[in-house]
């Protein structure tokens, strides 16, 4: 068991520490997170996993939500391969949240999140220091595809994405977006005990030009600050919140549009099955492998994937999620939050760094709270 213990707590390191990296090490291996993932679950079952009914009872809305997609999952199955990256894009959030939160007291994970955050803020320095001095021939050379785009099936990722419109590379550190790069620096700026840490992470988003991860970096900061605000710290939010939204309507216009045209256009297919949705390949990042239908919404996809019933679930369990922090460590229940802003535009829930680093801490933290 101790044999076991340390190996989970050795890949559960390595899973963090990559997770930085994640875009520049799938150029190379494109399954390494899924791969890494897949082991520490198996190891973290037998070593530190410890369900009573008292964890069951503290997560009988999230294991019905999970129970719910699996059944559709099931119902809808084709291959294997569309069945995991269904349940991949849908509920692995809520499957790391489930499986962290039945850890035993065995397992120190603050050691293991600093492992994160520090290698995180190495990843951040080397790639904001290509960022600005180099042109995308480096870039090139560390197998990232020649051109400016988002995402293309079975390739490597693009050298970055630009600014809607203008030649202007969007920092997205080694992750596959800016928009999710814009919230794993908000997650790290949480992390960081350190006031000038949290200060650059934040100031780096800017160079994402994420209006939505700026927008929940500001959210979760006025909540976290709302009690100790003088009049001139609201003045300078309200005035970054001015600054985001006049850069929203006049240089990123065709964007918006476009993310607007997407999301009501796909609004009409939720009533073509109501109740239980299309299946968990229909829309989203799952859509990928079948047809490629993005709504521009977590909330939408979910919708359409599984119906009324499981959004209302997802809503029940997410907000679940707030209410347990909300009167223990309201820092958590805030980035909670913060992150329903990012959903409602966009899928922020694809990427690793979040999905798996921010649900297995909240888990762990929620875990510890409860047993202390």
């Amino acid at each position: 068991m101790i044999l076991f213990k340390n190996l989970f707590k050795i890949s559960f390191n390595i899973l963090l520490v990559s997770l930085a990296f994640s875009a520049l090490i799938s150029n190379y291996f494109s399954i390494f997170t899924e791969v890494l993932l897949a082991t520490c679950l198996l190891l973290g079952l037998v070593s530190f996993v410890k369900i009573d009914l008292e964890f069951l009872k503290r997560n009988k809305l999230q294991i019905l939500y999970l129970l719910f997609v699996l059944l559709l999952g099931l119902s809808s199955f084709s291959t294997l391969n569309n069945f995991i990256y269904g349940i991949k894009y849908e509920v692995l959030f809520l499957l790391i949240f489930i499986f962290f939160n039945s850890f035993d007291k065995g397992f120190d994970y603050t050691k293991s999140f600093n492992y994160f955050l520090n290698s995180s803020l190495v990843a951040l320095s080397i790639s904001f220091l290509i960022w600005t001095i180099s042109n995308n021939s480096f870039l090139v050379n560390l197998g990232y595809r020649n051109d400016w785009s988002t995402f293309y099936s079975g390739q490597d990722q693009a050298f970055c994405q630009k600014l809607q419109g203008k030649d202007i590379c969007r920092f997205q550190g080694f992750l596959s977006s800016p928009n999710h790069y814009g919230l794993h620096l908000l997650f790290l700026s949480y992390l960081s005990k350190v006031k000038s840490a949290k200060i650059i992470t934040v100031l780096m988003s800017l160079f994402t030009f994420s209006r939505s991860s700026v927008l929940a970096i500001l959210s979760f900061y006025g909540l976290k600050f709302k009690k100790n605000q003088k009049k001139w710290q609201i003045a300078i939010a309200l005035f970054i919140i001015f600054l985001v939204v006049i850069y929203s309507v006049k240089y990123a216009n065709l964007s918006s549009n476009e993310h607007i045209v997407k999301f009501i256009e796909n609004i009409p297919l939720v009533f073509d099955n109501f109740w239980i949705g299309h299946g968990l390949n229909f829309s989203g990042p799952a859509s990928r492998a079948t047809q490629i239908l993005i709504p521009e919404s977590h909330f939408l996809q979910v919708l359409l994937n599984t119906g009324v019933i499981g959004f209302t679930l997802f809503l029940l369990s997410y907000l679940d999620l707030i209410k347990r922090f909300w009167n223990r460590k309201k820092d958590n229940a805030y980035i909670l939050l913060a992150i329903l802003i990012p959903m409602l535009f966009l899928h922020p829930l694809e990427d690793s760094s979040l999905s798996i680093a921010l649900f297995a801490y909240l888990a762990l933290e929620d875990a510890s709270l409860n047993k202390a």
